[in-house]
């Protein structure tokens, strides 16, 4: 059994601008698949540098060894937060998602691992690999008021913007911002409740959902987006639904936990 962590409210977000980007780039469904199928421009001025091998890029013998991670049993139980809880993070084998975007599917995989730990914070890296390997390296820090994202592939995130904030109860509400080489996006994550859901997997009855609409301009183009995410407590994130909308452009796509 796998589970999905960290495809999170601000990487959504960056994973939008990759399909949307493309789409308006790309009348035809075929260079929009391709486009995703080498990676895709996350934005114009968004590039990547070591970022893990993707599909259609083997690794070479040069690739160092991944560090293993901080053993989670020395994480404090004060910081295993519902938050904690949501957002998988006490899971750390390989995770295995698909992707469907414009009647096509592409796989990837995330790799998450706790990397510092004390009494008040630990930090985690997921590490983003195949369709979601543009969106590079994500560090976390958790605390007893919840997930914040630190830094995306290297680049600092806007400071003190929860990820996943403590007490997730209906009807929570909190902002998101992202300003990342020239793309500015605000946003509001709510969470709605509770429902069933099901994946590859199998079916959740009490997933936890939350939505999230985000505006904004990249590369020149406005874009919204409009984010619908089921968490299972102790397990993370196991179903994405993005729609964009860049003028007369609307796309959507959908990512689900796999076997």
């Amino acid at each position: 059994m796998k589970q999905f962590i960290a495809l999170s409210l601000a990487t959504a977000v960056l994973l939008s601008l990759v399909g949307c980007n493309d789409a308006t780039k790309n009348s035809s469904v075929a260079n929009t698949s391709n486009s995703m199928s080498d990676g895709g421009k996350l934005a114009d001025s968004y590039s990547t540098t070591n970022t893990p091998a993707s599909n259609n890029s083997p690794a070479t013998n040069q690739e160092k060894p991944k560090e293993p991670g901080i053993d989670l049993a020395k994480l404090p139980v004060e910081l295993k937060s519902d938050a904690f809880e949501y957002y998988g993070l006490g899971r750390v084998e390989p995770i295995t998602m698909t992707m469907a975007m414009d009647g096509q599917t592409k796989t990837a995989t995330q790799t998450v691992k706790m990397t510092k730990s004390d009494k008040d914070s630990a930090e985690f890296t997921v590490s983003n690999e195949g369709g979601f390997s543009k969106i590079g390296e994500v560090v976390l820090k958790l605390d007893k008021e919840g997930i914040k994202v630190v830094s995306m592939d290297g680049k600092k995130a806007e400071p003190n913007m929860f990820e996943l904030p403590s007490g997730l109860t209906k009807g929570k509400s909190w902002p998101t911002k992202m300003n990342l080489d020239g793309s500015n996006f605000t946003g509001t994550n709510k969470v709605t409740g509770t429902e069933s859901v099901t994946t590859p997997v199998g079916t959740y009855k009490d997933a936890l959902v939350i939505v999230s609409t985000a505006s904004g301009n990249q590369a020149g183009q406005k874009i919204t987006s409009t984010i619908k995410l089921w968490l299972v407590k102790g397990r993370g994130q196991v179903k994405a639904e993005v729609t964009n909308v860049s003028g007369k452009t609307t796309q959507k796509i959908t990512v689900l936990e796999s076997k």
